[in-house]
């Protein structure tokens, strides 16, 4: 925001003061308007601004039965600090997850005996091109407790993952969407519960391509 904004901003009073012009400080300030109430809703760096956070709910199952059935609870904030750091902005962010139940073999992923808490911390630094966009994903995952359990002991460390990603897009963006083609290659070093699930190897590589479609 611009200083003449603010000026503006505090010659009036506000019932509610919306930071954030996302889809949820969109839908918050809109919610309240349709109320009655007098709204200010400020964007583009102001306070908070490039800060986001969600919340996801999973539950998901083997159908065959290869694996636990897993329900947990993540939370996510993530910095965009592109706006002061440009093209070395290093987007950071935390991810928070918590297990539901407690019946072995029914509700956690490592089938473990507790539900456990999961730790991961990141950054997804990036260049972006007009025909090309590439990014460097790189994170750390911790058990806080009882998410990586073998044979009844919690290891503390999940693994460590560095990446690299490709996206091209198929085409011009048109009204109906957006197709692109991406690839990448990852390369994890794991930790003693990742590992043993792995077959007894400590690290892996990973290969992906695929094609996307945005709206």
């Amino acid at each position: 925001m611009r200083s003449r904004d603010l000026t503006r901003l505090d010659a009036s009073d506000h019932d509610v003061l919306v930071v954030g012009g996302g889809i949820q400080g969109l839908t918050l300030a809109y919610e309240a308007a349709s109320r009655g109430l007098t709204v200010a809703l400020v964007e583009a760096g102001d306070f908070g601004g490039g800060t986001s956070f969600s919340a996801t709910y999973t539950a998901y199952t083997s159908p065959n039965s290869g694996f636990t059935s897993v329900r947990e609870i993540m939370f996510k904030l993530a910095v965009d600090d592109s706006a002061h750091l440009g093209k070395g902005a290093l987007k950071p962010y935390v991810i928070l997850a918590q297990e539901f139940g407690t019946e072995v073999g029914t509700g956690q992923a490592d089938g473990g005996l507790s539900a456990g808490t999961y730790l991961e911390l990141g950054v997804a630094p990036g260049y972006a091109a007009s025909n090309a966009s590439l990014a460097f994903p790189v994170k750390l995952g911790f058990s806080l407790s009882d998410y990586y359990e073998l044979a009844g002991e919690d290891n503390k460390f999940g693994f460590f993952s560095v990446a690299a990603i490709a996206t091209i897009p198929l085409g011009a963006t048109t009204s109906f969407g957006a197709w692109n083609l991406h690839g990448g290659v990852e390369y994890q070093a794991l930790g003693t519960t990742t590992e043993f699930f792995n077959g007894g190897e400590s690290s892996q590589v990973i290969g992906s391509i695929g094609i996307g479609f945005s709206y």
